[in-house]
């Protein structure tokens, strides 16, 4: 691991502890990006079979399992790349504004906007999927971002936002009624 990062020594050794947790429990990958001129590093699970078969054992009945829990949130994705492009080059969403992303994953757009200024709370319902974004965050942004594990899907905070940060979470119908009535 070649990581050069002006840290303070709590973001640091917070950047260790997650970096450390995640050695032990999957295989990480780091991506290096460009996107609109800016460098990015992306911890993701290399191989997510070992969590989907982590699933599937908890059995058909689990709340995991009906509530199709898959773990999206181990890969960069497509979708979230072309996002993080697209508020890098359109800065006047960002600055000097709030946003949430919804459904983090691995935290790259809400990454892009916190680098044009924007204040960024992430969520996610996966609390593995938050570690993740947050040792993200540390290594792009130098420090961990504000949090929230939720389910969009079951709005648990009061604040506004200015603006709405989410790709790859509405794959059906039902799930686009929440995020137009809440947000």
């Amino acid at each position: 691991m070649d990581i050069s990062l002006h840290l303070s020594t709590a973001s640091a050794e917070r950047f260790d502890s997650l970096f450390q947790y995640y050695s032990r429990k999957y295989e990480l990958e780091q991506l290096s990006l460009k996107l609109a001129g800016r460098e990015f590093k992306i911890y993701h699970i290399r191989d997510i079979d070992p969590l989907l078969e982590e699933l599937i054992g908890l059995g058909p009945e689990s709340p995991e399992m009906r509530d199709e829990r898959l773990p999206y949130w181990a890969e960069l994705w497509p979708a979230a790349i072309g996002l993080s492009q697209f508020i890098l080059e359109n800065s006047v969403l960002c600055g000097n504004q709030t946003a949430i992303e919804l459904g983090c994953g691995v935290g790259l757009a809400g990454i892009a906007a916190a680098s044009l200024g924007a204040e960024v709370m992430i969520s996610d319902y996966q609390k593995d999927a938050l570690a993740l974004a947050e040792l993200n965050w540390i290594i792009n942004i130098g420090r961990s971002p504000q949090a929230i594990r939720m389910d969009w899907r079951n709005l648990t905070i009061q604040e506004k936002f200015d603006n709405v940060i989410a790709s790859d979470i509405v794959y059906e119908e039902r799930f686009f009624h929440p995020i137009i009535n809440n947000f």
